[in-house]
């Protein structure tokens, strides 16, 4: 090279680098993105969406669209990152999180998220980058994540994998084998092993195999919930029985027994375990007593819980009689007492209540009165009692109301002719307390004659010769001991 030649090429460099530098200068940043909901935008990523594996799902996470229009957001997952997608939930907005329970347990699962609008149109997910998580076999711990026995039911999912080692121990030295079938399931019986107390964490490795080939370790716990609670059926504020019905809420019980204080439990007799236990017997006092159960679990520890009992003394009772009404026509008159009681006894006098018998409690019943025995106003007396007392007689009073009084009716021709023979009937009933039937009368305009017949009657009668017509009120009149009463009817007598 020569000399003129090197200043030439030294100013051609440095003019390049000028023009190079300064065309730098002039290109804008890419954008982060630009209008997520343009289809013509460049779309960059705004959702930064992350995943990861939690209590048996995967939990997605996302940053709220601050765009107007805004109404939800769809998730979409894959089994690779390249797709295709398929929407798997949504949510509305701004709602920016989403549990996955149905993941591909041991596979990668890839998640990605779009923001839809009002009426369903949605951004694109091109320009979304893909969330990642490797899920874990699926171990369901008999659904839950506590438990109040020691003896599970385990069942293990997977999408790829032949068999799989469990043990509670990491070092996996007491493992047992679990064979999948077809479909990826295995289930088998599990021992989480004894524990002192409640709150205790009991743990499960998971080991999947394929073809050989042992995967990453899963790990999953449950805790030791052993917590019955005793409680009196119904939770009532006071009881009736010396044997209350018990209920004991909670899982887990093998074996109970029952005592009225805490230090005679040791000498109290165990019982297998159940739900309810009625054969508990509360002292004869009237005062509120204590009742101390202690429940063993298969755990190895027990536990001891208490309820009080509050014996019920029946004050006050009130009697309703006839559902408060003053008077009925009934012969079963309805009673209702709202009381703590296991008998009650009635009668219409206090001698007669005192040697009445008694019969099992409700809360409603009804009562045959003397109905036309003694005076039409009525007084029933009650007497309740339970395990404990036996209460002062209530009463309640009504009037009764026959439903039938004394009375007569007529059946007549409505028309006659002057000189026609006619037969006027009829009925008469007694009052339901009333004395029976003594006469029936007619009156055809001659006065008061005797009529054939008591409750059914009749009456031979010829109609009068008239010149014009002529209307004759015909009356019938019954008596019963000192009681009347009369009926009548218009017949209307036309000229011959």
């Amino acid at each position: 090279m020569t000399d003129r030649l090197r200043p030439r090429l030294l100013l051609i460099a440095l003019l390049a680098a000028i023009a190079l530098a300064l065309g730098c200068t002039q290109v804008p940043d890419p954008p982060g993105f630009d209008n997520p909901l343009d289809p013509d935008g460049t779309h960059g990523d705004p959702f930064n969406v992350t995943a990861f594996f939690l209590a048996g799902g995967v939990t997605l996470t996302w940053t709220a669209l601050d765009l107007p229009g805004v109404a939800g957001y769809e998730i979409l997952r894959s089994g690779s990152e390249g797709g295709p997608y398929d929407v798997i939930g949504s949510v509305d907005h701004p709602t920016v999180s989403y549990i996955d329970r149905d993941f591909a347990p041991n596979l990668p699962n890839f998640y990605k998220v779009r923001a839809t609008d009002g009426l369903g149109n949605s951004t694109l997910i091109s320009g979304v980058a893909a969330a990642r998580v490797l899920a874990p076999p699926r171990l369901t711990l008999a659904d839950t994540s506590t438990s109040a026995t020691r003896h599970l039911a385990l069942t293990l999912e997977v999408a790829l994998g032949d068999s799989a080692v469990l043990d509670s121990l990491p070092s996996f030295a007491t493992a047992v084998t679990a064979i999948f079938d077809e479909e990826g399931a295995a289930a088998l019986p599990w021992d989480l092993g004894p524990a002192p107390a409640s709150n205790v964490v009991k743990h499960v490795y998971v080991r999947v195999y394929a073809a050989g080939i042992a995967g990453a370790v899963f790990h999953d716990s449950i805790r030791v919930r052993f917590a019955p609670d005793l409680k009196l059926e119904g939770n009532p504020a006071t009881l009736a029985d010396r044997t209350p019905a018990l209920r004991i809420i909670g899982p887990g019980v093998t074996q109970m027994r029952f005592a009225p204080d805490r230090a005679s439990l040791a000498a109290a007799t165990w019982l297998p375990g159940a739900h309810t236990h009625e054969d508990h017997l509360l002292g004869e006092q009237l005062d509120s007593q204590l009742i101390f159960g202690e429940f063993a679990c298969d755990f190895g520890f027990t536990v001891i819980d208490s309820v009080a009992a509050a014996p019920d003394d029946l004050q006050p009772l009130t009697l309703t009689v006839n559902g408060g009404a003053a008077a009925t026509s009934a012969l079963l008159v309805p009673l209702a007492c709202d009381a703590r009681a296991t008998h009650m006894r009635f009668a219409e006098t206090l001698p007669a209540l005192g040697a009445a018998s008694w019969q099992p409690y409700a809360a409603q019943t009804t009562f045959a009165h003397s109905a036309c025995t003694g005076d039409p106003a009525k007084t029933i007396f009650a007497q309740y009692r339970n395990d404990w007392i036996t209460a002062d007689p209530v009463s309640g009073s009504f009037q009764w109301l026959p439903p039938e009084a004394l009375g007569v009716t007529i059946a007549a021709p409505d028309t006659v002719t002057g000189g026609e023979a006619a037969t006027i009937a009829g009925t008469a009933v007694a009052g339901t307390c009333g004395a029976p039937l003594d006469l029936v009368e007619v009156d055809a305009g001659t006065g008061w004659l005797a009529a054939s017949g008591l409750a059914t009657w009749t009456f031979a009668w010829t109609a009068p010769a008239v010149d014009d017509t002529t209307t004759i009120t015909v009356s019938a009149r019954v008596s019963a001991g000192t009681g009347t009463s009369t009926d009548s009817h218009d017949i209307v007598v036309l000229p011959e």
